[in-house]
């Protein structure tokens, strides 16, 4: 109706929309009636949305032809939800779900760069172990098998030294810009003077290593990259908790690299790479592996598992994680309120 009045002209010749006074003069336009349209209960979120077309499923018979094509378009839009949930930035009001989403599709497998586990049939048969994967991992056989040596030595006298079979996984992940490398080994030590050939508690290593970035012309999948082993940002032993090794600064570096995705502390940062994203991921890759192989060595899915609880046991949580210190207080304020106290007394 105010549209029409503004556009019908006067009878008095005024302007359009006005309207005449008592007097017969021209009190020109007059201001619109207000036309607020009523927004329907959720129509600006996606939650309503949602429970209207869920609503119109439900209630309107659709042919099938129809339904196809609305399947399919659910898909799609699943997808570009999923895309936009996975570029979101983590803060301390994010949901525990959500991250685990957004951890899994930041930290993506690239390669299996190296893996015992599958040639241990061929390695069953051979005398003695495989060489350990390095120079630190031939310091803790070694000890181990020195610990064993001394206890066999201490019951039976000049028992021989056990046989060590070490089998490694070595992975590489990439995380925004940034590659980092986890490797986990089983370290298992079989007494050959036991009459059954029977085998002593195996040890575990697990370690998280930042790659240097890769050179010019490199694939994508990490042919031709630099052999250089990185920066340790995680080290765990089974046999010994004090021995684990985190480099938060290394960590800190590793958030920068990755895109600054995780606004929380850099403890939550490094736990949820290490269990919501690399272990993860390794697990649900060889979730049909057995945990047993038939020399009753440790299996690649076992040899995870423990790594993963020993990566949960030492990386902080928000709710095991001690509070960070008050800021210290000034020397003068410190003074002043030592003052007042003293006058108050």
């Amino acid at each position: 109706l105010g549209a029409v009045v503004k556009l019908w002209p006067s009878r008095e010749g005024g302007s359009p929309g006005g309207r005449a006074g008592m007097d017969g003069s021209d009190v020109g336009p007059q201001p619109r009636p207000s036309r607020k349209r009523l927004r329907a209960n959720g129509g600006g979120d996606l939650d309503g949305v949602l429970e209207r077309l869920e609503e119109a499923l439900r209630n309107s018979p659709q042919p099938p032809g129809q339904l196809l094509v609305a399947a399919q378009r659910l898909q799609q839009l699943q997808a570009c939800v999923e895309r936009k949930l996975a570029c979101c930035r983590v803060d301390c009001l994010t949901p525990h779900e959500a991250i685990a989403f957004i951890y899994s599709k930041r930290v993506r497998l690239i390669k299996i760069a190296r893996n015992d586990f599958e040639d241990a049939s061929d390695d069953d048969g051979a005398t003695g172990a495989a060489a350990p994967a390095s120079a630190a991992g031939a310091a803790s056989a070694a000890a181990g098998a020195g610990a064993a040596s001394a206890g066999a030595g201490a019951t039976g006298g000049g028992a021989q030294v056990p046989t060590i079979r070490s089998r490694s996984l070595v992975a590489h992940f990439q995380v925004g810009r940034a590659r980092i490398s986890a490797a986990c080994r089983a370290d298992s030590l079989v007494d050959s003077a036991a009459p059954s050939g029977g085998s002593l508690p195996s040890r575990y290593v697990a370690e998280l290593r930042a790659l240097p970035q890769p050179a010019a012309g490199t694939a994508a999948n990490g042919e031709g990259a630099p052999t250089e082993r990185g920066q340790v940002l995680l080290k765990l032993h089974s046999w010994d908790q004090a021995l684990s090794v985190i480099e938060w600064p290394a960590w800190e570096a590793l958030r920068g690299r990755s895109g600054n995705f995780d606004r929380r502390p850099a403890a939550d940062f490094a736990r949820d790479i290490a269990l919501l994203g690399v272990f993860r991921e390794l697990r649900r890759k060889f979730a049909k592996e057995t945990s047993d192989s038939e020399d009753e060595a440790p299996g690649i899915f076992s040899t995870l598992s423990t790594c993963e609880m020993m990566a949960s046991a030492v990386l902080p949580s928000a709710t095991t994680r001690p509070p960070e210190p008050a800021p210290a207080t000034p020397p003068q304020e410190a003074e002043a309120e030592s003052e007042a106290a003293v006058l108050v007394d």
